[in-house]
């Protein structure tokens, strides 16, 4: 894009009227000046005062800031009088106060520029014009870099840096001495605007007329585009539009911020407008004021993170049983379980008295206090054919705190009717997501407590939960019976129901001591079935033991087809030897027992 001038000193007044004048202005510029406008002043002009020097020429501006838009206000006076006004849209992202008020003093002092060069005027010697702002932070910053000796890099740095290049670069070409001073903000909530000091007065003035243009810009709900200015020599980009503050912390966070969009999109399954759809300027500004404690609960619960059933039987191998209705355990459950039905009933008392309180439009009210009595009962997730935007994002996900902007405008725009002063949108919806998680953190610590308190079938004092944990431990080492070796499940002697009887101490400790015995049973068991091989006692099937006063037969396989390709030779020439090879030790053992050698003749 070109550079446009910030103004053409050499530019002729060829124009017939000071309008036409201005819509011959490099875009940035007009758009500033678009909206001003003269008051008839029957004793004096701006052009006459501007040509005298014992005059006093009193110059204020403001801004206006709400969610991503911005606006401003100026007005040219004397001690009596307005002379001139403005009010026009105030751009950049992120939008700020700051930001906002140095577009007041922009225009402000183009306005002046511009006049003094389309009506030639020579303005009188020692002319000084008093300004008056009530952001202290933005007067200094432009005073600093207006008379700062060198430049550094440094500056690029700083908040809305391009405002205060473009204010430097416009004092620059005033022909009068331009005296800045701070006014304090809303003086007129305190007293009557009759007993303000003219200053105070002009910034009240200017206030309105901000006001003003920024109840018509958020009314009107459209994106605001952003003209560069020309002074700044450079800008940051990104795939939505110019970043014009917070550099540093954008370079630092915005893949950041664009993989959790990723990442929130996948999860819930929100399209780029239902994401869009979401009042997120108010969602941090809640998140902003969260104790540690609340803020940890906050993000395990937005992300699926709290160690409930499912997540505790996937990371530690418990159970994922609900510790009070035995049915498996997830985020969702936490709300409708049929255990909490008065925790329900309460939850919607306090919730119909909070919006009863914040001045809740009624027919947000009903939809809000509808909509969650229906998930109750029927848990359904989002929908994103529907035409509620409620119903897109899912009402779970209303209860995590992320409310439908829609709500946000139309709370707005019921306050603005009703005359609710210090009323906003934004706080209102601010509220409600802090109502929303103040109560899930209850429901949560309840949950918890019940979970951990002392069993009523515990024969010790072991909370529900870790005997839950404990029973379906030992229920699952008895469930591998079938899978173990033979002789290996002797460790299962004690029958389920009496083991279930012991304490849960003696159960854990039971389970802690047996579980890698039978785990190493059942992984013996499988290699003999993978290799083939057989237990010795598998080849003694039809073979007896001789003893001194009887016969017993040996004991035989349990699966006597686990080698099917032996031949039937080879089995008995190794039966033969095993008989031979036991008739042999035993010789040998009787030697040393000359009793029972003569006994065994």
């Amino acid at each position: 894009m070109p550079t446009e001038p910030v103004h053409d000193k050499a530019r002729s007044t060829i124009c017939a009227t000071f309008d036409e004048y201005i819509a011959t202005l490099p875009r940035w510029e007009r758009d500033l000046l678009v909206y001003v406008a003269e008051h008839f002043c029957p004793d004096s002009s701006l052009y006459e005062l501007l040509q005298q020097s014992n005059v006093k020429i009193l110059i204020a501006s403001d801004g206006g800031h709400k969610d991503d838009y911005g606006s401003f206000g100026w007005v040219i006076g004397t001690q009596h009088e307005v002379i001139w006004d403005c009010e026009g849209v105030a751009r950049g992202y992120p939008m700020q106060s700051y930001r906002a008020e140095g577009y007041g003093r922009m225009p402000l002092l183009l306005f002046l520029t511009h006049y003094i060069r389309f009506y030639n005027i020579e303005p009188a010697a020692g002319l000084r014009v008093t300004s008056y702002c009530d952001n202290s932070s933005l007067l200094k910053a432009e005073e600093a870099f207006h008379t700062r000796d060198v430049d550094s890099a440094s500056w690029y740095l700083n908040p809305d840096h391009d405002v205060i290049m473009t204010l430097s670069e416009v004092r620059e070409g005033l022909p009068f001495q331009l005296i800045s001073q701070h006014v304090n903000s809303h003086q007129d909530k305190e007293r009557a605007f009759a007993d303000l000091t003219r200053p105070e007065q002009l910034n009240v003035l200017a206030d309105h007329r901000a006001t003003a243009a920024l109840d018509e810009l958020r009314a009107a709900g459209q994106t605001t585009e952003f003209y560069p200015l020309p002074a700044c020599r450079g800008y940051l980009r990104d795939g939505t539009g110019y970043i014009t503050s917070r550099e540093i912390r954008t370079l630092r966070t915005e893949l950041t911020e664009y993989e959790l969009r990723d990442y929130l999109q996948k999860r819930n399954e929100w399209s780029d407008e239902v994401y869009d759809s979401i009042s997120w300027p108010a969602y941090r500004s809640a998140s902003a004021g969260l104790t540690d404690s609340l803020r940890t609960f906050v993000v395990k619960l937005s992300h699926g993170w709290l160690p409930i059933g499912v997540r505790e039987r996937r990371c530690s191998g418990t159970t994922d049983l609900c510790p009070q209705c035995n049915d498996i355990e997830t985020v969702p459950h936490l709300y409708r379980c049929q255990v909490r039905q008065p925790w329900r009933q309460r939850f919607l008392i306090h919730l119909h008295g909070h919006l009863r309180e914040t001045k809740t439009a009624a027919d947000i009210r009903c939809i809000i206090i509808k909509g969650i009595e229906n998930w109750f009962l029927t848990g359904d997730t989002n929908d994103p054919d529907s035409i509620e935007t409620a119903a897109q994002i899912g009402w779970f996900q209303v209860l995590k705190g992320y409310i439908p902007y829609d709500w946000t405008s139309r709370q707005e725009t019921y306050y603005r009717r009703q005359r609710k002063k210090y009323h906003t949108g934004e706080r209102w919806t601010k509220e409600l997501i802090e109502f929303f998680w103040t109560h899930s953190k209850t429901l949560w610590k309840d949950r918890c407590k019940v979970a951990h308190a002392p069993g009523e079938d515990s024969p010790d004092n072991s909370s529900a939960r870790t005997r839950q944990a404990a029973l379906l431990r030992v229920e699952t080492a008895y469930a591998h019976a079938p899978l173990m070796l033979a002789h290996d499940r002797r460790v299962l002697d004690v029958p389920l129901e009496e083991r279930q009887q012991s304490r849960t101490t003696e159960l854990l400790a039971w389970a802690k001591t047996m579980l890698p015995v039978i785990n190493r049973s059942v992984r013996d068991a499988r290699a003999q079935l993978r290799t083939g091989h057989q237990d010795i006692r598998s080849y003694f099937s039809n073979a007896t033991v001789d003893t001194t006063d009887h016969a017993e037969p040996i004991p035989t396989a349990t699966s006597p087809s686990t080698r099917p390709n032996v031949p039937p030779l080879d089995i008995r020439q190794r039966f033969q030897s095993a008989r031979t090879r036991i008739a042999t030790i035993s010789s040998d053992i009787r030697q040393y027992f000359p009793g029972i050698a003569d006994n065994a003749t």
